[in-house]
């Protein structure tokens, strides 16, 4: 390593300078939104046309690796998720039951006009 001064904290010449960061990620996405709206579209119609393997690669590159489900069972306690799980069991073991039909008459005098009287 080089033998230079260390850093110290407080020295306003130490290290990046404030917001410098930001300023360089801001500006090198607004190209790319500027790049995208001239011609994304297109360049991605040729990169699925000419090179499909990649195309679906970058893709699959874009999908989450992992899903955060959070549903009401996050709140309910130990006791309550077991009982929960515990009736859910219970309805799946119960035996199958045809489900229920309703049986219906076509009536041909509803088409008929009902008489008042």
């Amino acid at each position: 390593m080089g033998k230079g001064k260390p850093f110290v904290a407080g020295d306003p010449r130490a290290g990046r300078k404030t917001g410098s960061k930001i300023r360089l990620t801001n500006s090198f996405l607004n190209d790319a939104l500027a790049e995208w709206e001239a011609g994304g579209r297109d360049a991605l119609k040729i990169f699925r046309l000419e090179e499909p393997a990649k195309f679906c690669v970058m893709i699959s590159s874009l999908v989450p690796r992992e899903l955060m489900l959070e549903s009401v069972a996050a709140e309910l306690s130990d006791d309550e998720l077991d009982a929960q799980i515990n009736f859910i069991r219970e309805q799946l073991a119960k035996p199958k039951q045809e489900p229920l039909l309703i049986e219906a008459k076509i009536n041909d005098r509803a088409a008929e006009p009902i008489e008042r009287q």
